[in-house]
Protein backbone atom coordinates (compact mmCIF):
# COMPACT_ATOMS: atom_id res chain seq x y z
CA UNK A 1 0.00 0.00 0.00
CA UNK A 2 1.19 3.61 -0.20
CA UNK A 3 -0.24 7.04 0.47
CA UNK A 4 -1.83 8.68 -2.30
CA UNK A 5 0.06 11.21 -3.65
CA UNK A 6 -2.28 14.49 -3.50
CA UNK A 7 -2.61 13.41 0.38
CA UNK A 8 -0.37 15.78 2.79
CA UNK A 9 1.23 13.56 5.97
CA UNK A 10 2.78 14.54 9.08
CA UNK A 11 3.79 12.78 12.06
CA UNK A 12 4.64 14.25 15.94
CA UNK A 13 5.04 12.58 18.90
CA UNK A 14 3.27 13.95 22.04
CA UNK A 15 4.95 11.64 24.45
CA UNK A 16 2.68 9.51 24.66
CA UNK A 17 2.79 7.87 21.39
CA UNK A 18 2.70 9.10 17.54
CA UNK A 19 -0.14 11.47 16.38
CA UNK A 20 -0.59 11.27 12.36
CA UNK A 21 -2.12 14.04 10.88
CA UNK A 22 -3.36 13.35 7.21
CA UNK A 23 -5.29 15.98 4.86
CA UNK A 24 -6.19 15.32 1.21
CA UNK A 25 -4.83 18.31 -0.59
CA UNK A 26 -5.93 20.90 -1.46
CA UNK A 27 -9.75 20.62 0.83
CA UNK A 28 -8.89 18.44 3.24
CA UNK A 29 -10.66 17.78 5.78
CA UNK A 30 -7.64 16.77 7.87
CA UNK A 31 -7.89 13.99 10.16
CA UNK A 32 -5.86 12.49 12.85
CA UNK A 33 -4.40 9.10 13.53
CA UNK A 34 -3.31 8.06 17.06
CA UNK A 35 -2.11 4.82 18.70
CA UNK A 36 -2.65 1.86 16.88
CA UNK A 37 -4.05 3.81 13.72
CA UNK A 38 -1.07 5.59 13.53
CA UNK A 39 1.21 2.50 13.37
CA UNK A 40 -0.95 0.60 10.78
CA UNK A 41 -0.95 3.46 8.40
CA UNK A 42 2.99 3.55 8.90
CA UNK A 43 2.85 0.12 8.71
CA UNK A 44 1.63 0.11 5.01
CA UNK A 45 3.47 2.79 3.81
CA UNK A 46 6.72 0.98 4.55
CA UNK A 47 5.68 -1.52 2.78
CA UNK A 48 5.46 -4.08 5.71
CA UNK A 49 4.62 -7.20 3.92
CA UNK A 50 2.69 -8.52 6.41
CA UNK A 51 0.91 -5.44 8.35
CA UNK A 52 -1.21 -6.67 11.57
CA UNK A 53 2.38 -8.55 12.42
CA UNK A 54 3.97 -5.58 12.43
CA UNK A 55 1.53 -4.42 14.44
CA UNK A 56 1.07 -6.93 16.67
CA UNK A 57 4.80 -6.62 17.29
CA UNK A 58 4.53 -2.85 18.09
CA UNK A 59 2.35 -3.29 20.47
CA UNK A 60 3.50 -6.47 21.90
CA UNK A 61 0.03 -8.73 21.31
CA UNK A 62 -0.62 -11.88 19.77
CA UNK A 63 -1.16 -11.26 15.87
CA UNK A 64 -4.34 -13.58 15.72
CA UNK A 65 -5.80 -11.23 18.29
CA UNK A 66 -5.56 -8.20 16.26
CA UNK A 67 -5.56 -9.05 12.56
CA UNK A 68 -9.26 -8.58 11.88
CA UNK A 69 -8.99 -5.34 13.70
CA UNK A 70 -6.28 -4.11 11.47
CA UNK A 71 -7.47 -5.27 8.37
CA UNK A 72 -10.94 -3.55 8.58
CA UNK A 73 -9.06 -0.70 9.44
CA UNK A 74 -6.85 -1.02 6.51
CA UNK A 75 -10.37 -1.41 4.50
CA UNK A 76 -11.28 1.81 6.35
CA UNK A 77 -8.46 3.63 5.27
CA UNK A 78 -8.43 2.79 1.75
CA UNK A 79 -12.11 3.40 1.36
CA UNK A 80 -11.32 6.77 3.17
CA UNK A 81 -8.63 7.48 0.19
CA UNK A 82 -5.77 7.92 3.16
CA UNK A 83 -3.97 4.57 1.52
CA UNK A 84 -4.36 2.92 -2.18
CA UNK A 85 -3.17 -0.34 -2.87
CA UNK A 86 0.26 -0.26 -5.05
CA UNK A 87 -0.38 -1.60 -8.88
Amino acid sequence: MQAPGRLGHYLEDVGNGPVLYLCPLPEGPPTALTGSGAVIWLSAVEGEDDIPASVAGAFGVDVETIRDDVERFLDYLVASGFLEPVV
